[in-house]
């Protein structure tokens, strides 16, 4: 479209506030309504599940596309993310445009530990050599917390204490539901048991 015909109607009272605001304002501010705000925060190295919607004939569905992120460049709504895997023996790499329509979700499946930004020697390696170590200090889930407290602790002992606890058929069709169980922690058990 040639430039001449681009027209943009700025309101008389906005004029001086407009040309105040930098070039990157202003495209800033035009491209904000845009913008996806259910996106996971995503790393270089992490392991990735795209779904992308594809179009065959009249009918649509999503194709998950599931691999290592091994760069990611620009921002904003220019936002790409490169995903490698490999298939039937073949790497294969696609990149993603984040804030594309036809990205129907992007969910983190696994943390991995990258020292670089852009993973490109991943290419050379084969079979496990292409394997990163996992990294547990991200949260998968960007909402969840990973702090330490004594809940977390309570909770290790609450499972150490269902891995022992074996429940019989009986006390199934009883009806006793988990929750009537009492909770006894871990170091009570120990103290039972000497």
């Amino acid at each position: 479209m040639p430039r001449s015909n681009l027209k943009i109607e700025i309101p008389p009272n906005a004029r001086s506030f407009v040309s105040r605001l930098s070039a990157q304002e202003v495209i800033r501010a035009v491209e904000e309504p845009f913008l996806k705000t259910d996106l996971p925060t995503i790393y270089v190295g992490d392991t990735v599940r795209v779904s992308v919607l594809i179009k065959e004939g009249s009918k649509e569905r999503l194709q998950p596309y599931e691999g290592t992120v091994i760069a990611m460049r620009h921002g904003g709504i220019n936002e790409t993310i490169t995903v490698r895997r490999i298939f039937q023996g073949v790497g294969v790499e696609r990149v993603f445009l984040l804030q594309a329509p036809r990205i129907g979700s992007i969910k983190v499946l696994r943390r991995g530990k990258a020292r670089r930004a852009k993973l490109y020697y991943l290419r050379e390696r084969v079979g496990k050599a292409t394997r990163l170590k996992q990294r547990f200090d991200r949260p998968i889930d960007s909402r969840v917390s990973m702090s330490k407290s004594k809940d977390n602790s309570r909770k290790a002992d609450v499972l150490k204490i269902t891995e022992l606890t074996k429940f019989t058929e009986k006390d199934i069709d009883s009806g006793e539901s988990v929750k009537d169980v009492p909770i006894v922690k871990l170091a009570d058990l120990k103290k039972k048991s000497k």
